[in-house]
């Protein structure tokens, strides 16, 4: 029996290989990216559409860690992958954006995880499926800020007026986007979206708190600081996250790695 279950362990091992390696050949050339991973956060393998994202080539992926590649962009991912090799569990939809190291604007991205298990059942490398949204998230961005102007009663009268608040709309750090049939210079500055960028260490620790479900006064009562103090914190850590609601601030926290989901 033992034997019996040792060569079907075998093969249910090199069938999770064959599996990765026939996904790695299938979407080379695809915009589905896929990474695979091993325990101490090393690239095994990557495809094409993984090597332009990160903007750096297959080759010069493998055997480099996380960091290596991506920056403190790996902190982000290397939880969940490192959730996947306790658990053996897949962790899906998985949103976040960051500047990587070897792109000029911010970028957005959804991802799932998979474990890859060995010939004792046990999670030897971990998968993640990547879709980039960068140019979805921009466009949303514009269209809230656009439905902002209008509902407000502003009015667009000219190009001008549309390529400001196009302008207006672009996180920090991202330039005019060259997708959209409107060309203008605006001198945008060049800033990572990571959260210790933008808040200071008390913003952060009140966006922790109201993440979690805290209300006004149990965020008070945890920093010892009054519940018209944590109002102003709240408003202010709104206004430079270009956020609107709570609600808002929960998704931000949880892409960002602030809180758990």
């Amino acid at each position: 029996m033992r034997t019996r279950t040792n060569r079907s362990d075998r093969a249910e091992a090199r069938s999770s290989f064959k599996l990765s390696n026939w996904l790695l050949k299938s979407l080379n050339g695809s915009k589905i990216g896929l990474a695979i991973y091993d325990q101490g956060f090393h690239y095994v393998a990557v495809n094409s559409a993984i090597a332009k994202m990160n903007g750096v080539p297959p080759d010069d992926h493998l055997g480099q860690t996380a960091p290596e590649v991506i920056g403190r962009t790996a902190k982000i991912i290397e939880a969940r992958i490192d959730r996947v090799f306790l658990t053996g569990q897949p962790v899906y939809q998985h949103e976040f954006s960051a500047k990587l190291p070897m792109r000029t604007d911010i970028g957005y991205w959804i991802q799932d995880y998979f474990p890859i298990g060995d010939e004792r059942d046990r999670v030897s490398h971990v998968g993640i499926f990547v879709i980039e949204v960068t140019q979805q998230r921009r466009l949303e961005r514009l269209l809230r800020h656009l439905r902002t102007s209008i509902t407000s009663g502003d009015t667009i009268d000219s190009r001008e007026e549309l390529l400001a608040l196009i302008h207006a709309a672009q996180p920090k750090g991202t330039h005019v986007w060259r997708e959209l049939p409107l060309e203008a210079n605006f001198d945008s500055p060049s800033r990572i979206e990571f959260p210790a960028d933008i808040l200071s260490s008390r913003e952060l620790e009140v966006l922790s708190l109201l993440a979690q479900g805290r209300s006004n006064k149990e965020v008070a009562s945890a920093l010892a600081i009054s519940q018209k103090t944590v109002a102003t914190y709240r408003s202010r850590v709104k206004r430079k996250l270009g956020l609107k609601s709570l609600v808002e601030l929960v998704h931000y926290a949880i892409r960002h790695g602030i809180v758990k989901p």
